[in-house]
């Protein structure tokens, strides 16, 4: 097998980052019966007890939601975030705090479940609101950022993803330590981006940037250290693999 199959092959292959705010993969881990009942039956205690509209009652249909997806009961959490979100926006203001991250939850649904035009919507407008009401250094800005980010580069838009990872990325650096688990997160997201679109030398840099902060925090075991080891070593094996072809032409 040539050199630069054998990049290619293990690009494709390499573990992936940390799951995103939007993700493709199937959980596995479903919820035993047990627990989603469990759940469901305090969900309704509280609303019985606190009424629909209480704060409380919203976290809590949230979790409910969350549940149900884990479970694979895909049309109840999404009916769970969607009135989440509606009860949200109604009681508390589309600009709060709970709307925000009620908004998150709802589109990072809809991504997985494959609705991305209607993730995309509510990741921005998500944004749009984070930005203005929270500043765009706050901590729940950049994961909306990097939410969007994600959305953006699953529908095949990598130049809208890369530019609000490189944002995101800027953004964090002003407003989050160095080697924290965010700029580690967001630094890794930034050079996935860097290697779809070719730029492999600057995703090079950014995973051995990751490495070295992990490494030098005494995290060796930490997810994210291993993620950007493995990732520098798939780069480092496509940058040749794409050197070998050009030579070979």
């Amino acid at each position: 097998m040539a050199r630069g199959s054998r990049g290619r092959e293990s690009s494709r292959a390499r573990r992936g980052p940390p799951p995103r705010l939007i993700r493709t993969e199937t959980d596995s881990r479903a919820r035993p019966p047990g627990i989603v009942d469990h759940n469901r039956e305090a969900h309704e205690g509280r609303v019985r007890d606190l009424g629909s509209d209480h704060p409380d009652v919203l976290c809590s249909r949230d979790i409910l939601a969350r549940i149900y997806e884990k479970a694979g009961r895909l049309t109840e959490a999404l009916d769970h975030f969607e009135q989440n979100l509606a009860d949200a926006e109604r009681v508390l203001g589309p600009d709060h705090h709970g709307a925000l991250i009620y908004r998150n939850s709802l589109a990072g649904a809809y991504g997985r479940a494959g609705r991305l035009t209607e993730a995309i919507d509510l990741f921005e407008q998500n944004l749009t609101n984070a930005e203005r009401v929270l500043g765009p250094v706050e901590i729940n800005t950049l994961y909306y950022r990097n939410g969007l980010a994600g959305a953006y580069e699953m529908a095949g838009r990598l130049t809208e993803a890369v530019g609000l990872y490189e944002q995101n990325l800027a953004e964090g650096g002003r407003g989050l330590c160095p080697g924290s688990l965010g700029m580690l997160q967001y630094r890794n997201s930034l050079a996935g981006a860097y290697e779809k679109v070719g730029r492999l030398s600057e995703a090079i840099g950014l995973y051995e940037q990751n490495l070295a902060d992990a490494e030098r925090l005494g995290v060796h075991d930490y997810s994210e250290a291993v993620f950007s080891r493995d990732n520098l070593a798939a780069a480092r094996l496509l940058e040749g693999g794409v050197s070998s072809d050009r030579n070979d032409q």
